[in-house]
């Protein structure tokens, strides 16, 4: 919380996001932002410059640690929702924050330049998490994939790919890398608060976006 000029109380927005706008990809940008809670307090509005992009929202409470929200400046068509988490911290080996088996779900556009055209793209499917050793037999992490996919109306069925995970500094996402024949992408990830990935795709191009579950 921080105070205008007349000393009013003004909420201050830390943000760290990676974007993928018009099929270019921007990882891991901190920008800071303002929000505003309406005075019945069912919402309120966020402000956030992404990566040099302003964007403001409306967003409404689903309940005490989650909020839906929407874009209203003009020019951008963008929604979504967010839960609010604490950051568990890394464990000693940091990779072994993602080891396990997930279920994921994205879809979006893969950007053609010529002719200028978007593809529509969906995917759903299972990763395996898992930590494997290099050549100097220093760990890395390595992913076993199993993927459904749809590009532009022609579908690929339970493709199954190899792929590798890098977790960030602070454990608090990282980025996985699938190596399918057809649709290859890399995704920046950000844990959320219940078992649950919030996935983005970081590489030009490929403009995708969905979530991930661990399964038990």
């Amino acid at each position: 919380m921080g105070a205008n000029q007349a000393g009013a109380p003004v909420g201050i927005l830390a943000i760290t996001e990676s974007t993928s706008a018009d099929g270019n990809a921007t990882r891991l940008d901190t920008e800071t932002g303002r929000f505003q809670v309406n005075a019945d307090c069912s919402g309120g509005t966020l402000n956030l410059n992404s990566a040099g992009r302003p964007d403001q929202y409306d967003f409404y409470f689903a309940n005490a640690n989650e909020i839906y929200f929407v874009g209203t400046n003009n020019g951008d068509n963008v929604s979504g929702r967010a839960q609010r988490t604490v950051a568990a911290g890394c464990p000693a080996n940091p990779l072994s924050a993602l080891a396990g088996t997930w279920a994921f779900t994205v879809d979006g556009f893969r950007f053609v330049p010529v002719p200028f055209d978007f593809n529509l793209v969906a995917a759903a499917g299972h990763f395996a998490a898992s930590i494997g050793t290099d050549r100097n037999g220093n760990p890395i992490g390595v992913l076993t994939i199993t993927q459904s996919s749809s590009l532009n109306g022609s579908p690929t069925r339970q493709e199954g790919a190899p792929g590798r995970y890098q977790l960030n500094g602070d454990c608090s996402g990282g980025t996985l890398t699938f190596d399918t024949g057809s649709l290859p992408v890399q995704y920046d990830f950000f844990f959320g608060p219940t078992g649950e990935l919030v996935v983005v795709g970081s590489n030009n191009g490929t403009i995708l976006a969905g979530r991930a579950k661990q399964l038990f």
